[in-house]
């Protein structure tokens, strides 16, 4: 989520810097896209279709970050906010999904605490470290650099959490 909150905290300062005046457009697009899909990410999940889901998910996000970070013009602005959203917006109802089918249902309570505490964390930390940052470099090039826990993140997936649900999602596979 680190990525996620350097762009909800800095767009607009980095919006500034680039002269892009599109600020609400963007966070109409970006918004409007995290809504839509949900609706596709929702279905796709009762369908088992986790690992699309999730490889989907982070390569959207990770496009849409460099894209966002080599915006040259307000419609690449908003095409780079409509991409990250639908990566997002991808990503976070079916990871939320993924753990909570992993326990039982009097445990959901504290796996979903648990689970938003961990978003606010990653949030804070962005906040933090793009502020940081933001006094050493531009903030397009911390965007470009927010691809790389992206990219962790993906290979953690891949090489943890899919084992560990294999083993442990009762009555079922994930699907190819």
């Amino acid at each position: 989520m680190t990525a996620y909150g350097s762009i909800s905290i800095f767009v607009t300062i980095y919006a500034v810097q680039r002269g892009f005046s599109n600020v609400a457009q963007f966070f109409l697009c970006f918004s409007v896209a995290m809504v839509l899909s949900r609706f596709f990410s929702g279905k796709l999940y009762d369908q088992g279709n986790i690992l699309l889901l999730f490889l989907s998910g982070h390569l959207l996000s990770a496009v849409g970050l460099l894209w966002l970070g080599y915006a040259k013009n307000p419609v690449h602005f908003l095409f780079a906010g409509t991409t990250c959203a639908l990566g997002f917006g991808t990503l976070m109802p079916t990871s939320q999904a993924a753990v909570n089918s992993l326990v039982k249902p009097h445990e959901r309570g504290s796996v979903n605490s648990t689970y938003l505490t961990s978003y606010d964390l990653g949030v804070g930390v962005a906040s933090l470290t793009v502020g940081f940052l933001a006094e050493r470099m531009p903030i397009g090039e911390i965007y470009r650099y927010a691809v790389l826990p992206i990219i962790l993140s993906a290979a953690i997936f891949m090489l943890k959490a899919i084992p560990h649900y294999h083993d442990h999602k009762p009555g079922g596979r994930l699907s190819p």
